[in-house]
């Protein structure tokens, strides 16, 4: 077993591009050994921002041997009238390289044909390599691919070297006007200069000590991570982390250098949420605060060089850090002297979208929605009168106009300061939350209900106009905004009606004559919703034929479905299910075809026992069945249900629904029907197909 070594050597790379190409390079590899039938043990690979590699240790010498049934041509023109071979036969065994001996004749459904066993496989791995990694760099993805030879070819960046090592030996081949060798390059100011790796095993060695390059990212963000506390340990204070901010500082470099720098006690006047978005945006540091929270006069950069005197680098980095802050300190002296209404008149020049007006007519759709829905969220009206016209003030002050990343956060901050209500400033703060998938929710309720009443405004403006999300292609991040709410929903356990939230977002918009009606848009941006949510419970590992059963008896109150889909998730796993899927299915199939009855029956009108211990099974459920319903108590529900199913079958055994009798027969069918109700509100059984 050998080791097979595998170095892409390019020019700088963007931070964003290395974790997925070290898990796509890595995929990639494994598929086409896989392919290529040659066995191997373990298969790594690590990226810098000046190279890509893959090891794959356990490495087989020769592929492995397979043998596997050819079909040649039909039996009829393999051989001739006498039983001789025609050339298409003669064709075919040479092709497998076998012997008139070793064909038969193989019967199909379409006729009989020529067909021979044949060993593949077992060539040396040494001989297929070279294919492979050609085949890995050339469909490895990027966001963007450049070209920067004569060579049809597209890469991130121009390649400078490629290593292919299997252990000592160069496996040679040739792409984009480079050919492999043994040869790398280090660190690009640190290293000695050209290195040459002896062999697989010896390249982490050599890598690290003649060329200063650190490849493993984790390993790299633990000397960050160590080195950064270090340094904040011995001023007293602690590294305040920022995860996203730590996985793009550590590819950004191959030898990692934690530096703290300071600056001047003056900034620490500004609001923390500024001095730190200036930091990590604009110069990939990190802040340094006391066990209390409170910003301390220092920061954490990383450098990609080392030396003995780093004293000129660290003037450098507070140099134009100061710069930055003293922007910062300007944007919020002149900020601090405006006003709300300053900024709310000059919303009224800032355009949200060109049919929909202006940013200010937006604020005024989501105040409205704000007061509508205050009640769903437990928040006074009079409370937060005001709310929605404030939200988007913050847009044309100075510092977001400088800083984006923090419209919403300088609107809370603003508020606060000029006298507003703690509810007001922190409902602005969280407007825009979540962000992402993996962004949190607002933590007040007012927050939520900004953030909806924001998003829901974007939504129905945009469907109106029929600017709907195709395939990948979401330029107003509407599915972000569809989920956020979704989210938000599930959090706050709000029964707020999806159905009422998009009628009266929609009513906003009655004076915009659109490419949709009200009506086409409200049906589509439903239909939308429910696209948004299965997705979002097929991604919590929940089967998807249960969210389809959930999804088709109502999908209106957010919360109560994710209880019911919860409740019917733990029934699917219950004994018997299959089988009491079959039975609520039967009752669907025979009421849907009766378009007439009503439900209701008449206990006068029974004749067999069977169906007299329906009703009263049904009776005795449907006493609380409304008020579990209201309670979202779906786990009881459908344990009743279960409970009920005997009876349905028995009934089912006994009793002729369509009978001559008409009395009776509409009074059996509205038996059902009354189930069929109850079952309606829980699942859409069709959808199991069990």
């Amino acid at each position: 077993m050998s080791v097979f070594l595998l170095e892409i050597g390019i020019e700088e790379l963007p931070a964003r591009f290395i974790k997925n190409l070290m898990a796509e390079s890595k995929d990639l590899f494994k598929k086409y050994l896989e392919d290529a039938m040659i066995d191997h043990a373990e298969l790594t690979s690590f990226a810098t921002p000046r190279r890509l590699c893959v090891i794959v240790k356990g490495i087989s010498d020769k592929q492995a041997k397979k043998e596997e049934l050819i079909q040649g041509p039909a039996k009829h023109i393999g051989f001739d009238d006498s039983g001789n071979l025609t050339k298409a036969g003669e064709g075919f065994l040479k092709s497998c390289q076998a012997t008139k001996d070793d064909i038969k004749i193989l019967t199909t459904n379409k006729g009989e044909y020529l067909s021979c066993n044949k060993i593949v496989g077992g060539e040396d791995t040494a001989s297929i390599l070279p294919k492979i990694c050609e085949q890995v760099i050339k469909n490895i993805s990027f966001p963007k691919k450049m070209k920067w030879s004569n060579e049809d070819f597209l890469f991130a960046r121009p390649i400078r070297w490629i290593i292919a090592l299997l252990d000592d030996k160069i496996i040679p081949f040739e792409l984009a006007g480079i050919s492999s060798s043994n040869k790398s390059l280090g660190h690009r100011v640190l290293s000695t200069g050209e290195l040459t790796i002896k062999d697989s095993c010896s390249y982490f060695s050599i890598l690290e000590g003649e060329g200063k390059v650190i490849l493993n990212p984790e390993k790299r963000a633990e000397l960050i991570v160590n080195g950064g506390n270090k340094l904040a340990k011995e001023i007293g204070g602690e590294i305040i982390w920022n995860d996203g901010l730590l996985e793009e500082v550590m590819n950004l470099v191959e030898y990692p250098v934690p530096l703290l720098g300071s600056i001047d006690e003056k900034y620490l006047s500004i609001p923390s949420e500024v001095l730190l978005t200036s930091m990590e945006e604009h110069q990939k540091s990190f802040g340094v605060a006391d066990k209390n929270g409170k910003l301390l006069p220092y920061f954490l950069t990383v450098l990609n060089i080392d030396a003995e005197d780093l004293s000129i680098a660290k003037k450098g980095w507070e140099r134009v850090l100061k710069a930055r802050l003293a922007d910062a300190e300007f944007f919020w002296q002149a900020d601090t002297k405006s006003t709300f209404a300053l900024w709310q008149e000059k919303l009224e020049k800032v355009i949200f979208l060109y049919e929909l007006g202006s940013m200010a007519k937006k604020g005024e759709r989501i105040e409205t929605l704000c007061q509508v829905f205050s009640s769903n969220f437990q928040v006074s009206a009079k409370d937060i009168l005001g709310l929605g016209l404030l939200s988007k003030a913050d847009l044309v002050s100075e510092m977001v106009k400088e800083f984006d990343s923090l419209q919403g956060i300088m609107g809370g901050i603003y508020a606060e300061q000029k006298g507003y209500s703690e509810l007001i400033s922190c409902a602005l703060k969280e407007q825009y939350l979540p962000s992402g998938v993996n962004s949190p929710v607002p933590s007040t309720k007012a927050g939520s209900l900004l953030s909806i009443a924001d998003k829901i405004d974007t939504l129905t403006g945009c469907f109106i106009l029929g600017r709907i999300p195709t395939g990948a292609n979401d330029t107003y991040a509407l599915r972000r905004a569809a989920l956020g709410i979704v989210r938000i929903l599930l959090e706050q356990k709000s029964s707020l009606g999806l159905k009422e939230l998009i009628e009266k977002a929609l009513a906003n918009y009655s004076t915009v004559k659109g490419k949709l009606s009200e009506q086409e848009a409200f049906e589509k941006l439903l239909g939308f919703f429910e696209q948004r949510l299965r997705a979002y419970f097929i991604g919590q590992n929940i089967s998807s034929k249960v969210v389809d059963a959930a999804l088709g008896a109502g999908f209106d109150n957010i919360y109560a479905l994710s209880r019911r889909i919860e409740a019917l998730e733990k029934f699917s796993f219950g004994k018997d299910f299959e089988n009491s899927v079959l039975t609520f299915k039967r009752v669907a199939n025979i009421v849907r075809k009766e378009t007439t009855i009503k439900s209701g029956f008449s206990t006068s009108l029974f004749e067999k026992e069977e169906e007299r211990n329906l009703a009263q099974a049904y009776n005795n459920m449907e006493k609380s069945f409304n008020e579990k319903l209201l309670l979202n108590n779906y786990e009881e529900l459908f344990q009743e249900l279960w409970t009920i199913r005997p009876s349905i079958d028995a009934f089912f055994d006994a009793v002729m629904v369509n009978c001559p009798e008409e009395d009776r027969r509409l009074n059996r069918l509205g038996l059902l029907q009354s189930i069929y109700e109850c079952l309606q509100q829980l699942a859409d059984f069709d959808a199991l197909q069990v």
